[in-house]
């Protein structure tokens, strides 16, 4: 089934970003590789995908973009081939394990290399460039070392930091930021329905990343986020008790399951660190915020330790009371 082409338009946020690559195909001026980089959710995918669309559409091809902003049209052959998922000048490379092996890399390389078919470019994309193994990794740096001349190659990473100097040195490096909290708000409200409370609160869990902003909406992040907020400010000694087993319950809501339970109970965790940290840049009371910090970084241990949920649960609640 075709897949919709995608469309620099469909970028939210990144105007400079979009602006450089639409200007860089008017221009003809294209880079032999390209590293777009920066948190999961803001955008990297989408901006990269409609990227490699304009670079094989028929009319975005060099000497062709005579539009101020290249977009491809998705209806010429090579658009209407990447929507059915078989351009022939179109290769992605998906790792089978968690990291991208030697030989994985080499047999990408090795295609990469061939002339194009369809199309006047061959595109090479590598969505996890991060999971690189070192041997793939100098592997992959011959080919960028002296890349062939019909083939562009587009990288995907949360960082930089996690690839090699060398590699990073030899591409055109996209950063791509967290989006304004405003902007991943208002996407909520159009998108999934959302008040615009929750989807404040959810923008800011979701730390300028609309892609996890949108999969907490679906969850009970946000109310969690209020609750937390609350329970937490007014926590006394005596209703530990009573917060731990709504912890406890919260945890349970979505099955029970021993495994289940500590998923839950570290996104409760997660919650309860992001607002603390946020807090601590207030520069109120930072002796209370760092021990209840303390605090969520101990029950995370107990949990990587089996620690049962409840009992970890608890001890947080008890900890929190205290400060």
């Amino acid at each position: 089934m075709a897949k919709p082409i995608p469309q620099f338009a469909e970028v939210i946020g990144h105007a400079d970003a979009v602006a450089g690559l639409q200007e860089s195909i008017r221009r003809n001026r294209i880079a032999s590789a390209y590293l777009f980089a920066g948190p999961e959710g803001v955008g990297r995918n989408t901006l990269m995908q409609a990227f490699a669309a304009a670079l094989l559409c028929e009319t975005t091809a060099s000497g062709k973009a005579e539009l101020e902003t290249p977009e491809a049209c998705g209806k010429c052959k090579s658009c209407r081939l990447l929507a059915a998922g078989n351009h022939p000048d179109y290769q992605e490379l998906q790792a089978e394990k968690a990291t991208l092996s030697v030989e994985e890399m080499r047999t990408f390389c090795q295609e990469i290399a061939l002339s194009p078919i369809a199309s006047e470019r061959r595109i090479g994309v590598i969505p996890n460039a991060d999971s690189m193994t070192l041997q793939a990794a100098n592997c992959f740096l011959k080919t960028l070392e002296e890349p062939p001349g019909d083939a562009v190659i587009l990288l995907r990473s949360a960082s930089t930091d996690r690839l090699l100097l060398t590699v990073v040195s030899r591409c055109l490096v996209i950063r791509l930021g967290p989006l304004p909290l405003a902007m991943v708000a208002g996407e909520l409200v159009k998108r999934k329905g959302c008040l615009q409370e929750e989807a404040e609160k959810l923008a800011v869990i979701a730390e300028g990343s609309l892609g996890r902003a949108q999969l907490l909406a679906e969850g009970d992040a946000g109310a969690d986020w209020l609750w937390l907020e609350e329970a937490i400010a007014g926590l006394r000694p005596e209703g530990a008790l009573s917060f731990a087993e709504k912890l406890v319950e919260k945890a349970s809501r979505n099955g029970g399951s021993a495994a289940q339970m500590r998923l839950e109970a570290q996104a409760l965790l997660d919650l309860v660190a992001l607002q603390q940290r946020r807090s601590l840049r207030t520069g109120t009371q930072p002796r209370a915020i760092l021990k209840r910090l303390e605090a969520v970084w101990h029950t995370a241990e107990l949990l990587g330790q089996n620690v049962t949920p409840e009992l970890a649960l608890k001890t947080f609640a008890l900890d929190l009371a205290e400060q």
